[in-house]
């Protein structure tokens, strides 16, 4: 274990939002960031989440901000040099909850393929 002694900046906690903020930081020139996790890095509730970035809210600022931070999870692998792992796939949901996206002015601002289930499975 590294035991630093001075730090310019320390960041508590080492899931996505603490990971985060210490790369933007040292993105934008904090030389000295620590980053103290009580076990290891995402040890926590991000290591364990579902790792899902989905993009239908039905608040329009969330929707724009996912957006968002999917273009930064395409780019991540190169801007860091390393290799991620991962898929886009589809979200399956019932027929009843699909009726309420189709019917939702908000989502239906975004663009969404809504399938039958039957379609699916061709």
């Amino acid at each position: 274990m590294l035991i630093v002694k001075t730090a310019e900046i320390v960041i508590i906690g080492g899931g996505i939002t603490g990971a985060c903020a210490a790369y933007r930081l040292a993105e934008r020139g904090a030389n000295n960031v620590v980053l103290v996790e009580q076990r290891h890095i995402a040890s926590g509730p991000t290591g364990r989440s579902s790792r899902i970035v989905r993009q239908h809210y039905a608040i329009e600022t969330l929707a724009a901000m996912a957006r968002d931070s999917v273009k930064v999870f395409q780019d991540f692998a190169d801007q860091v040099g390393l290799a991620m792992r991962g898929s886009c796939r589809p979200a399956l949901c019932s027929p009843h909850r699909q009726r309420g996206y189709r019917d939702d002015p908000v989502r239906s601002k975004y663009p969404a393929d809504l399938r039958e289930a039957i379609e699916t499975a061709a």
